[in-house]
């Protein structure tokens, strides 16, 4: 090879360079995207019509974002941007489809555990877990938005003190109070003295600290639920 026909190199100007690492991080935040979206649809469980774009907003119900009163765009703008909380109403009110909307519209790796089947799933698990029962104890603890759909139907309280039920339940949002992990529960009890027998005080004050005392618990009440 004479010089003549040697390959000339032209260094990459700054702006060159610049512009080739903001590509490479848009293509790192948009794997990153496309893995939580994919891990949040195996997760979650949920129909394709459970977003934010097809639900039919309650311009009525209550909200409060720490203990104060606010609307339910506010309250679910909230529920969106990572606070913890309970959605609130008797059945058929949109609590599963609001709770599986804001963890698409939040764009974290969330999973969803129905109550009427994880209760079920400890009981066989009681006495010899199985790999595939620990694995997703793990999975619960340690994914971005946690979903406790339905939770009250299966007592977590049983007089004085909490369940077997219970106390994986209580173990799952310890674990996730630790690490400042999002989790929202529906729940069909509107009675707030029923509600806090069904799941127990403990666990209801642990779900709204569960982020970290940085961030205020959101309260929302759908269906003409008051928590009264």
């Amino acid at each position: 090879m004479t010089l003549e026909t040697m390959p000339v190199f032209s260094a990459l100007s700054d702006a060159d360079l610049q512009a080739a690492e903001q590509a490479a991080r848009e293509q790192a935040a948009a794997r990153e995207a496309e893995e939580a979206r994919a891990y949040t649809e195996k997760h979650l469980a949920a129909p394709a019509r459970f977003v934010l774009e097809k639900y039919k907003l309650d311009l009525s119900a209550k909200a409060e974002i720490g203990g104060k009163l606010t609307n339910i765009s506010t309250a679910i703008s909230a529920l969106c941007n990572g606070r913890s909380g309970i959605i609130i109403g008797p059945t058929n009110t949109g609590k599963s489809h609001l709770a599986c909307a804001v963890a698409r519209a939040s764009r974290k790796r969330a999973m969803r555990l129905k109550d009427f089947d994880f209760a079920p799933l400890c009981e066989i698990n009681k006495y010899r877990r199985s790999e595939e029962y620990q694995a997703l104890l793990d999975e619960a603890k340690k994914c971005d938005l946690l979903i406790l759909d339905d939770f009250g139907k299966n007592e977590c309280q049983r007089g004085d003190g909490p369940t077997y039920y219970g106390n994986i339940i209580l173990g799952i949002i310890d674990a996730r109070a630790e690490q400042h992990r999002q989790t929202i529960a529906t729940t069909r009890y509107c009675n707030g003295d029923l509600l806090a027998q069904r799941l127990s005080e403990d666990l209801l004050r642990r779900i709204k600290q569960v982020e970290g005392s940085n961030k205020t618990h959101v309260l929302i009440f759908l269906g003409g639920a008051d928590g009264q």
